[in-house]
């Protein structure tokens, strides 16, 4: 993985005429990202600025989704331009492991093994995103 201080941030093009204003901001995606969010919602509509009348409502009656179970991730080498700035004194390479969804949890998720230009990630020097019902969560 590669962090570059010259990624731009993404925009969603309204019109053909959409003029891209982002020239400034650094994108910063995520290292690893459990989650069930749903494009579909309003809350990602308005981060978006899409207008709500062109997503469609989608009926999820009885369908489960985003369980996510004994997961092992490893031995993850980073390059982290020095350019892009610090997050509270640390290298802005976030986790997150988040449930969007009432009563759904994740279980048993082991992260080992990152390094960040050489230095090993650990839960003190991590940008952490961890739900409070992850159950088994593990960074080593």
């Amino acid at each position: 993985m590669e962090y570059n201080s010259f990624d731009t941030n993404a925009q969603y093009q309204h019109t053909d005429d959409t003029v891209y204003d982002q020239q400034n901001v650094i994108q910063i995606p995520a290292l690893i990202s459990f989650a069930n969010h749903r494009f579909r919602n309003p809350g990602n509509a308005a981060a978006w600025g899409i207008p709500l009348d062109l997503l469609a409502d989608i009926d999820l009656t009885g369908i489960r989704q985003g369980m996510i179970r004994d997961v092992v991730c490893r031995n993850i080498r980073v390059y982290y331009d020095e350019a892009i700035p610090l997050r509270d004194g640390k290298y802005n390479v976030p986790i997150y492991i988040r449930s969007c969804l009432g009563g759904i949890t994740y279980e048993n998720i082991r992260i080992s093994g990152i390094t960040v230009n050489g230095a090993a990630v650990t839960k003190e020097n991590a940008v952490l995103g961890v739900d409070e019902n992850v159950k088994g969560f593990v960074l080593e």
